[in-house]
């Protein structure tokens, strides 16, 4: 009887033992969940763009400047003109350093309708009203009289 309770012990131990390394290749690590980090920022607007705007984030005249962050590649955005209606924006950077916003990101009547890539960083223009960048839109009216841009930046979109 004690060598049969000897003997099952030493074949469980070993059974035991065997197991172990398969389990052990099972387990998978685990992947990193990347998290949406977003900051919401707003700027106003007092005029539709022109030949030439004043870009400030507040009370801008056809346009507005808003940083972008560094870790910001993604943006949507939203337009509320006193008016009540569709506005037409393109959105726009400098990043060679010229004075010209050559970089076209995209446009939007009213409202993005999904999250437009960015450069990480970048002061991003918004022009506001219709422009040689936003008359294919076909947004109507598509003119800005004053109002507001609300953005919202992420990292992922």
């Amino acid at each position: 009887m004690k060598k049969t309770f000897v003997m099952l012990l030493v074949l469980g131990l070993i059974a035991g033992m065997m197991s172990a390394p398969v389990d052990a290749k099972k387990k998978k690590k685990k992947k990193k969940k990347v998290v949406k980090i977003e900051r919401v920022a707003q700027g106003t607007y007092i005029a539709p763009a022109t030949a030439a705007g004043n870009c400030t984030q507040t009370d801008g005249v056809g346009c507005m400047t808003i940083q972008a962050g560094a870790t910001e590649s993604y943006l949507t955005a939203k337009i509320t003109d006193t008016h009540g209606q569709p506005v037409a924006v393109a959105i726009k950077a400098d990043l060679d350093g010229d004075m010209q916003s050559e970089t076209l990101y995209g446009t939007f009547c009213g409202e993005t309708a999904e999250p437009i890539k960015i450069d990480p960083g970048a002061a991003i223009i918004f022009w506001i009203g219709i422009t040689p960048d936003t008359a294919p839109l076909g947004c109507a009216p598509g003119e800005a009289t004053q109002g507001t841009l609300d953005v919202t930046f992420s990292n992922i979109p």
